[in-house]
């Protein structure tokens, strides 16, 4: 017997699993001592007792067309220079945000606000005040007078009309609008499916929903979508599916998180006879 459900109730619940698997996985990355208090401390020359990287309970949410906000229990800042030379600043209790609008300090680095473009979120401290900062570069922002440590802590997109989009970020997981990539697709080889203008430059991996439909009705129907990982080139997921002769008012669903290349491309295939649409849900970043 087959249980129908809505599409909407269904994505709803996809992109609850996804977020819980990864949060599962990895939400706290680098364990250092919880600081307690608004307090900052600095690791000269090691990297044992914070590693580099590490966070707590980090959130990054946008969801104003101009605003980012991020909290944290606790981030590990560097100066620029993760090694044993170098200085690691463990900030407690973040609690920051930035405006596009704003200029330097909890604002853009540099230049005039573009549309259609993705925005680093920074948090970046001066030796006693943790701040924010938005940047085009994921690697190298300006930096205010005095600010030394930075930490990349996600991700923001300008849409077309220079407004933020919606978008959550738990740890590395970010939900973010539902995106079709695929609509109806009929490919029965692997085919290139490109996230460049969907998901950053550090995503790793993409959050995806699929639903498969018949696309003749017949007494025995069998339909199939499959996810292929191109870094390996094998199917990372493959999900089959055997209707009857009503199979055309039926869909199969599934969620699945797939790995992607540096250039952000995974590939898709269905069965013959055949549809196939995806949805991007979000991502993991390589915080």
């Amino acid at each position: 017997m087959r249980m129908r459900i809505g599409l909407s109730v269904f994505l709803t619940l996809a992109a609850g699993l996804l977020m819980g698997a990864g949060l599962l996985l990895d939400n706290t990355k680098g364990e250092v001592a919880k600081t307690s208090g608004a307090t900052t401390t600095t690791i000269a020359g090691t990297t044992a007792a914070a590693p580099l990287g590490g966070y707590s309970n980090l959130v990054v949410i946008s969801n104003s067309v101009n605003y980012v906000g991020i909290t944290a229990d606790y981030l590990v800042l560097t100066d620029g220079t993760p090694s044993a030379i170098g200085d690691a600043k463990t900030t407690g209790n973040v609690s920051v945000s930035a405006l596009i609008t704003t200029a330097g300090v909890n604002g853009l680095d540099g230049g005039a606000e573009g549309a259609s473009l993705w925005y680093a979120v920074w948090v970046i401290n001066n030796g006693t005040t943790t701040s924010a900062l938005l940047s085009l570069s994921s690697t190298a922002p300006t930096m205010p007078s005095g600010y030394t440590y930075k930490r990349r802590v996600g991700w923001v997109r300008n849409d077309g009309s220079s407004n933020f989009v919606t978008m959550q970020q738990i740890g590395f997981i970010v939900t973010s609008p539902l995106v079709s990539i695929v609509d109806a697709g009929t490919a029965t080889s692997n085919t290139d499916l490109d996230l460049s203008a969907i998901v950053p430059t550090t995503a790793r991996q993409a959050m995806l929903v699929g639903l498969t439909l018949a696309s003749a009705s017949v007494a025995v129907q069998s339909t199939n979508l499959t996810i292929v990982d191109k870094l390996t080139g094998l199917d990372h997921s493959s999900f089959d599916f055997r209707g009857d002769a009503s199979s055309t008012s039926w869909y199969t669903p599934i969620s699945v998180i797939v790995p992607l290349n540096t250039n952000r491309v995974f590939q898709y295939r269905t069965g013959t006879n055949n549809r196939g649409t995806i949805y991007v849900i979000g991502w993991h970043d390589s915080l």
